[in-house]
């Protein structure tokens, strides 16, 4: 899981390196940050369910929301750093590879803890699902302010 959070880190600072429009800037942060939260995700999931506080079914299922942030982390990215600037086309095809990360990340803010019964991993993983959801949430803005659709 540590490859995860390093490939999509990666990708990330490679989008930051040279870039000197605000924007691209300000989309590879937040793409950052969700990794670093994701990072952070993982962890406290497999050390729960080690820990007997997360099952099994429930560790599958948030890990498998990371694969999916991490996927669509790597792709976002992967068009980014061909970018010096971000114009309407290039948010366009970025928010098209966010919108159904952004979606699931969404539907498990809502329903992604129910299954938990500790309260203290519960709340844990509930905060660090809405900072995904606030850091994605901060490139889907940036990316419809620049004429993404």
């Amino acid at each position: 899981m540590k490859f995860l959070l390093s490939s999509i880190l990666v990708l990330v600072l490679l989008v930051n390196v040279g870039c000197t429009d605000p924007q691209l800037t300000k989309l590879s942060q937040a793409l950052s940050d969700t990794a670093t939260a994701m990072g952070t995700l993982q962890t406290t999931v497999i050390a729960a369910n080690k820990q007997g506080l997360v099952s099994d079914t429930d560790t599958e299922t948030i890990l498998r929301l990371c694969f999916k942030i991490n996927a669509g982390g790597q792709e976002a990215s992967k068009v980014a750093r061909a970018l010096t600037k971000l114009t309407a086309p290039s948010s366009s095809s970025i928010l098209a590879i966010l919108s159904p990360v952004i979606a699931a990340v969404n539907d498990a803010v809502q329903t992604g803890v129910v299954g938990i019964k500790d309260a203290n991993t519960k709340n844990t993983i509930y905060t660090t699902l809405v900072a995904i959801q606030t850091a994605l949430n901060t490139a889907q803005a940036i990316l419809a302010a620049t004429g993404g659709k």
